[in-house]
């Protein structure tokens, strides 16, 4: 089931629509390719998302038990606005390599090319908070076991 402190972050209707689409998509054949449901590419986070709105459910499929695991619980963000015309320009000039930004000689950015990568995947292999919220959920997975779906609702309370 999905970690409760991720929910804990939601708001009660979104926690309860995360829970139902979970319940919903991937009580049977949950490594069945669908238009809410893709394999993603190789990782360290997880191996199968789950599009819920804009919420996201990171999971792998436990072969010998057919168990899902619900590692994370992530928002999808976009911001489109935020480049400006001379970051489109350098962005459509970097052929493949990257390009360094810097302030005061000091490295603060990078802009690479997305070859064989989508972005979502990208932020989150970058991602140190994330990468560690995963390897937390897999720790207590394997410490204390899997969260049943009504244990999780009742502790909830939706």
């Amino acid at each position: 089931m999905v970690p409760v402190e991720h929910l804990r972050a939601l708001a009660a209707p979104q926690q309860r629509t995360l829970l139902d689409s979970v319940d919903e998509q991937l009580r049977y054949q949950p490594g069945w390719e669908t238009r809410n449901r893709k394999p993603m590419r190789p990782n360290p986070v997880a191996p199968w998302e789950l599009c819920v709105g804009s919420l996201r459910v990171y999971y792998e499929i436990e072969a010998a038990d057919a168990a899902v695991h619900n590692l994370a619980v992530g928002v999808k963000e976009r911001e489109m606005d935020d480049a400006n015309q001379a970051l489109a320009e350098y962005s459509r000039g970097i052929d493949g390599e990257a390009l360094v930004v810097t302030e005061h000689v000091k490295p603060v950015a990078v802009l690479l090319p997305l070859v064989n990568a989508d972005l979502e995947s990208v932020s989150l292999n970058s991602n140190p908070r994330f990468l560690e919220l995963i390897e937390n959920s897999r720790l207590r997975l394997a410490e204390e076991g899997a969260v049943s779906p009504e244990d999780v609702r009742r502790q909830l309370g939706v």
